[in-house]
């Protein structure tokens, strides 16, 4: 049996966050765009994929030489961007500070993997907070000036003290994520 992982840090939903993607998802109506539920944010540090259940125990316990192993640091999220081109754009994120601190704990977290038996990922990591995936886009200039508007309309700090190894089950309703262990950062 294999397990879909993923590393992640959680980012719970506030109502400001919620009333903001909530404009975003009415001015874009028309385009079809398959939204993240509030509830399943996070900021993603690692994709595993599809993992057998022998390697399970490796990975927690590899994960877990990592705790306090990194102090925990404060990152604002607020800025939004597109990824793809502006003739094909395919996800819409929100982009955070304190890039440098993600990806000094990813590479921690990459190493930690590779002794557990997975092997890295040479893909470059773009620390981001995933919104929306772009299946069709009718009015791609609408796509642009909403992105351009509601940039800057939302900012708030968060405090990073955790990672969380995490299984996504798919289903047709959409993932359904359960947290299978977690890792505290060094706390000041």
């Amino acid at each position: 049996m294999e397990r879909r992982l993923f590393i992640a840090i959680d980012i719970p939903p506030d109502p400001l966050l919620s009333s903001h993607v909530g404009e975003m998802r009415r001015l874009t109506q028309f385009d079809k765009i398959k939204w993240v539920e509030l509830h399943n944010l996070h900021i993603t540090l690692r994709f595993i994929g599809e993992t057998p259940e022998s390697l399970l125990k490796p990975i927690i316990g590899a994960l877990q030489k990592l705790r306090g192993a990194y102090p925990s640091f404060d990152c604002t999220l607020g800025k939004l961007g597109i990824f793809g081109s502006s003739y094909n754009p395919k996800v819409i994120w929100m982009g955070l500070s304190a890039k440098e601190h993600f990806t000094a704990v990813s590479l921690l977290i990459n190493q930690a993997l590779l002794e557990a038996g997975i092997a890295m990922d040479n893909r470059p990591f773009v620390p981001h907070l995933t919104l929306g995936r772009i299946n069709h886009c009718n009015d791609k200039n609408n796509l642009r000036n909403t992105i351009e508007t509601k940039s800057g309309a939302y900012e708030r700090i968060i405090r990073v003290e955790a990672f969380h190894l995490i299984e996504s089950k798919l289903t047709p309703k959409g993932p359904v994520y359960t947290k299978l262990h977690s890792v505290l950062l060094s706390i000041d």
